[in-house]
């Protein structure tokens, strides 16, 4: 049993098998179907969770597996894109390389390096991408290709940004400077090294504090770092010092720049240049500033000529009644003669307020400078040399003889105290080794245009004049420079100087719409340039020579014979004194105290008046517009003279052709033969009733 039970096994095993194999067959078929489906779910995660987007492309060029991050940058979806060709991605123009690429692949079985490529999305926008090729190889068969693209757009974007505002960094006009935490210097742009004089090389790694100029105290600074150290801006000015030694003001604004915490990473420090227009704004301030001391100037001015009519006017009266023996005749002179000095100080106010009457001629300043030279060398005095320079071409320019004449008087004379004001060793030597004690004049024909280096703030263009003095003498601090012009400032010992020598210098140089600048040094001396305007030469007008004119003749020879005048005059002292000087030269007045009431009078009498005296600015109306109501009410239209203690006639109402001007103070001479030309019907220019003195020295 045993041998026939061993012999039946096999043949029992066998039938099992042949009854389990179909069975079997099924388990292996369904085990490679779950290895296979894991291994395509497998491969959907690789692909899904990659970074790049990734595809398959066959022989043929057609997409065969695409994944989604290939569909989010293309646009398409997944079906969109199976067995379409890789060119759909890819404008026409820029197909060519790519193709190239994908030959190369074909042909050398090996990947492609990486290449920049722009994929056209289904929207029409361009995405910039990084694009690999490989071979895709089965038993070293090359059945496709597999591409992986990684979109740059928005680091190409943020580069493209970058490189911009490095750009604009480097060719800001704006200093950029950058440090560390701690203060050490990073980075400065181009137009940092052009305002500093430093370069790069020359300031990385250390700290800002080398700029300083010591304008700032440490409070400033503490306080700056608080805001900065406290993650706040901070913005103000800053007086820095050049790398030559000079100073230079900047507005400055620095940021901290933080990261995502919070923390400071640096400091950048944004500056600009406002060294000029702190400049010219101060040149502005002191422009206004002397201004408004000239409208000042001129209203005391005013006020001064009309007491000072009334002071000289009766002195000059009672010396006409007084015998020459007397003893009182000799106090009446001396008020007269203090009262012509005085007249003097107003037409050096009135020539700070721009208001004097002038008479502007063309002038060749060579023959002017001739005419001086003596003069101002009496003036300087033995012990200074004058040196005046004759120009290569004449400067012509347009300007009224006397106040030229001013200008260079009171400028030597500034120089010349100046120079005696250095001190000097016992045996007369200048302790600084300077021995030179000089006045240099020099002039010379400019051109003044927008561009022009060291054009004055307001000057116009054009051709200008250009008159330089320079002196060797003490010099000036910039603290004194920016008073030197300020009517009363003087840096002389009291009693010694009245301060208006360089103010009335620069009310003349600004009546003539001219500009003048001035540059010292202590210990090294001092140099004004004058731009005034340049004019062309009238060959029908001559040069007239700065010689003193004689004072007009007796007063017998100016007597009238009995002639009404109208006497318009709203001071009534003025008005007294005139009214007395007239009835005692013989004429009869009638006063008014302004241009209503003495129009009321003309037409009210009934006998003419043979001429109208009348100030020019009056309350309610003044001398010209009277002028012009004559004119066209008063049929006998009587004679008129007009009289102001402003000096000119103001610009509103311009000089009547034909009409004398008689400025205040005026004295008993000059009136009675203003009025006796006037009369006569031959009026001459004001010249004929104010004598042309050479100025005092102020």
């Amino acid at each position: 049993r045993t041998a026939r039970a061993d012999r039946a096994a096999p043949a029992q095993t066998a039938a099992l098998e042949r009854e389990h194999l179909p069975r079997r067959a099924a388990e292996a078929a369904a085990e490679t179907a779950r290895t296979l489906r894991r291994a395509d779910e497998f491969r959907e995660l690789v692909m899904s969770s990659a970074a790049n987007a990734i595809c398959a492309i066959d022989l043929e060029g057609k997409f065969t597996l695409v994944n989604r991050q290939m569909s989010e940058l293309s646009g398409y979806t997944t079906e969109e894109m199976i067995g379409r060709s890789w060119r759909l991605l890819v404008a026409p123009d820029e197909q060519e390389p790519i193709a190239i690429r994908f030959r190369s692949v074909y042909e050398h079985r090996v990947p492609a390096t990486q290449v920049g490529a722009n994929v056209l999305r289904r929207d029409g926008r361009i995405a910039i991408v990084m694009l690999s090729l490989a071979p895709l190889l089965v038993d070293d068969q090359l059945v496709g290709f597999v591409g992986a693209a990684e979109d740059i757009t928005e680091r190409k974007a943020a580069a493209a940004q970058l490189s911009r505002m490095a750009a604009v960094i480097e060719q800001s006009s704006e200093s950029i400077l950058i440090t560390d935490p701690d203060g050490a210097i990073v980075y400065v742009n181009p137009a940092f090294e052009r305002v500093s004089g430093y370069t790069a090389a020359e300031v990385e790694g250390r700290n800002p504090r080398l700029l300083r100029s010591g304008q700032h105290d440490a409070a400033f600074f503490s306080s700056m770092w608080r805001t900065l150290r406290a993650g706040r801006i901070w913005q103000g000015e800053i007086v820095n010092r050049h790398k030559s030694g000079g100073e230079y003001v900047e507005d400055t604004t620095i940021l901290p720049i933080k990261d995502a915490s919070g923390q400071i990473l640096h400091f950048a420090a944004v500056k600009r240049d406002i060294t000029l227009t702190r400049q010219l704004e101060e040149q502005l301030r002191q422009s206004q500033k002397l201004e408004a001391i000239g409208q000042l100037a001129g209203g005391i001015a005013h006020d001064f000529n009309n007491i000072l009519t009334v002071i000289s006017g009766y002195a000059g009266l009672a010396l006409l009644r007084t015998p020459a023996g007397s003893p009182v005749w000799g106090y009446v002179h001396e008020i007269k003669k203090e009262g012509a000095r005085a007249a003097n100080l107003t037409r050096q106010l009135l020539a700070v307020s721009r208001k004097q009457r002038i008479e502007p001629r063309p002038l060749d300043l060579a023959f002017v400078l001739t005419d001086l030279h003596q003069l101002l060398i009496r003036l300087i005095g033995e012990d200074i040399s004058l040196d005046v320079a004759r120009p290569e071409h004449p400067c012509w320019i347009k300007a009224d003889p006397s106040q030229i004449e001013q200008v260079f008087v009171n400028l030597v004379v500034n120089a010349r105290d100046a120079i005696r004001s250095r001190p000097t060793t016992p045996a007369g030597a200048d302790p600084t080794g300077h021995h030179e004690r000089s006045v240099t004049i020099q002039t010379a024909s400019v051109e003044l245009d927008e561009r022009a280096a060291g054009r004055p703030v307001g000057s116009a263009v054009g051709p200008h004049v250009l008159i330089t003095v320079t002196d060797t003498g003490i010099g000036m601090g910039r603290d004194i420079m920016k008073k030197i012009f300020e009517p009363f400032f003087t840096t002389k010992p009291v009693g010694q100087g009245t301060g208006l020598g360089l103010a009335t210098v620069y009310g003349i140089v600004k009546q003539n719409n001219g500009s003048i600048l001035v540059n010292s040094e202590p210990g090294v001396g001092t140099t004004f340039r004058i731009y005034w305007p340049a004019t062309p030469p009238a060959p029908s007008v001559g040069v007239e020579r700065l010689s003193s004119r004689p004072v007009v003749g007796q007063i017998d020879d100016l007597i009238g014979g009995g002639e009404r005048i109208l006497l318009v005059e709203d001071e009534d002292a003025v008005r007294r004194f005139a009214s007395d000087t007239l009835l005692a030269l013989g004429y009869r007045v009638v006063e008014a105290a302004d241009g209503v009431e003495a129009l009321g009078k003309i037409e009210a009498t009934e006998q003419p008046f043979d001429l109208v005296f009348t100030d020019l600015v009056m309350p309610r109306m003044g001398g010209e517009a009277l002028a012009g109501q004559i004119a066209e009410r008063i049929p006998s239209r009587p004679k008129l003279l007009f009289a102001s203690g402003y000096g000119d006639i103001a610009p509103e109402t311009p000089r009547t052709d034909g009409v004398l001007y008689l400025p205040k103070p005026y004295a008993v001479e000059a009136l009675a033969r203003a009025i006796r030309l006037t009369l006569s019907g031959n009026p001459t220019e004001t010249t004929a009733i104010r004598p042309r003195r050479r100025p005092a020295s102020t």
